[in-house]
Order: C-alpha cells, then structure tokens, then sequence
C-alpha cells in the first residue's frame, strides 16, 4: 500500500477510535486501558506513539501492547483530542453513576 494512502488510513482508524471514545465518555462510561495486537512495524510504531508499553508476543502473530487510555490521551498531538481530553479531566466532577472499563 503506498505510504500516503496507508497514513491516511492510520488517521481514519485513529480518529474513528477517539470518536467511539469520545462518545462512551460523554454517556459516563470512561475505558482506562487499551490492548493493541500490532502485525507489522507500523502498527508497532503507532503503539510506540502512543507510549503503550510491549506485553508479549501474540501467541498466533503479532505483538501484544497495552495501556492507560488517560496517558494515551497526553501521547497524541492533533486537535481532534481536545474535546476527549477535556472530558477525561473533567470526569472526576461526574455523577456518581459513571461507569469505568
């Protein structure tokens, strides 16, 4: 896949993951950790971006990573995180029904 086409398919995957995110978070429910299995050296450099720590190889393919959706959070740098970021430091002001996974 040509470099500009795989980039951009990257930023769709990422933005469509912190817009799901955004969502939860607006409805209470905040995730406080994520697992990537990544299958090649750009999928390993994207969780290396992300500061998410190596677990252990996959026991079929891949490598397994994981990590603090608040620490994440602080790892991206496009304006698109902004909104999630708020909402993420204002969770602690929430009601009492909010929801952690």
């Amino acid at each position: 896949m040509p470099r500009f086409r795989r980039t951009k398919a990257y930023r769709l995957l990422l933005d469509s993951f912190f817009d799901v995110l955004l969502t939860l978070a607006r409805d209470g429910i905040f995730i406080e950790q994520v697992c990537a299995n990544a299958f090649s050296s750009s999928g390993e450099a994207m969780c290396k971006t992300f500061k998410l720590s190596y677990v252990r190889p996959h026991t079929e393919r891949g490598k397994i990573y994981l990590g603090d959706v608040p620490h994440l959070l602080k790892s991206g740098s496009w304006d698109g995180l902004v909104p999630l970021r708020k909402a993420y430091a204002e969770r602690s002001s929430a009601p009492s029904n909010e929801e952690h996974v």
